[in-house]
């Protein structure tokens, strides 16, 4: 079953059932027979197979995340009961905001351990403010921040002689909604006001983002159409991919993947185009050398 989730997982991710068949070292029948035993087994269509590039329906987004969160859960194992066997000779401290927790973490922190088998890390965390604390007070050695905030400011007006900064990733707020929408691709600002907006809960660093960006517009979120403000991002594409009548403000890195496999569509809003980066900082005289190799990676 495990294999089976893995080549679902790959024809998701290619959108073809002979890349999938390439990357996996398999034949294309025995692709389309593995879909097929998954798709009898939970009595579902997982696929769109009318159009030219194979699409996954909306049950199968569904199984897509649950799948590779088992994937996922695969590789954190085995890194894990390696680390149980492995003589630890360095533990890390690190603190990490929330969209950085969710969709960057996992993916450099599993590659640096898996050169470094001797590392371990011990995590904590919560809003960039709150993480820039935990460094000032020497509770965490690295710290993960999102950046476009009052929080990133804050940091290089009092910290720069302190603490060494720099970006891990250029990320950007984006507009979505379902692919399947009744919404067109651009719209005016005034549209977007009286549009059902799905948005992240206040507490979090990206729906503080967005306030201080609307402000600039002179526009406050009381304003906005705001049908609902769920705990996470990604509650937030649940609520979209079921529904055609809403829009969302999210973070890109957080829709990447379904933007690129056409489940979920960007929409165009005049005057709103939001960089935010993601920073790295640490002590100006510590963990250098291992921020740069979290950077690369």
């Amino acid at each position: 079953m495990d294999f089976r989730l893995k080549v679902f997982v790959t024809v998701a991710t290619t959108g073809s059932f002979s890349k999938a068949a390439k990357e996996l070292s398999i034949s294309q029948p025995a692709v389309t027979k593995h879909i097929q035993i998954l798709e009898s087994t939970y009595s579902v269509q997982l696929f769109d197979r009318d159009i030219g590039k194979v699409k996954l329906t909306t049950r199968g987004e569904f199984f897509f995340r649950r799948a590779n969160d088992i994937l996922n859960g695969y590789d954190l194992l085995e890194i894990e009961m390696d680390s149980a066997i492995t003589p630890h000779t360095k533990s890390i401290k690190i603190g990490v905001s929330e969209t950085i927790a969710d969709y960057l973490l996992s993916k450099i922190i599993s590659r640096y351990i898996t050169k470094n088998r001797s590392t371990r890390f011990i995590s904590s965390y919560g809003t960039s403010a709150q993480i820039l604390k935990e460094l000032r007070y020497g509770e965490i050695d690295i710290a993960f921040v999102e950046h476009g905030s009052e929080h990133g400011n804050e940091h290089n007006n009092e910290d720069q002689n302190s603490f060494k900064s720099s970006i891990i990733l250029q990320d950007k707020a984006v507009i979505v909604s379902r692919a399947e929408t009744l919404l067109p691709k651009m719209i005016s600002l005034e549209q977007f006001k009286k549009t059902p907006l799905i948005l992240q809960h206040q507490d979090s660093d990206f729906a503080k983002f967005v306030d201080n960006e609307l402000e600039l517009l002179n526009i406050s979120t009381d304003t906005l159409n705001i049908a609902m403000r769920p705990r996470s991002s990604e509650a937030v594409k649940s609520f979209i991919t079921n529904s055609p009548i809403f829009l969302a403000l999210l973070p890109y890195s957080a829709v990447k993947r379904e933007i690129e496999l056409g489940v979920i569509n960007v929409v165009t809003v005049e005057d709103i185009e939001w960089q935010r980066n993601y920073m790295i900082i640490h002590s100006a005289h510590e963990f250098t050398h291992i921020a740069e190799e979290l950077k690369k990676l």
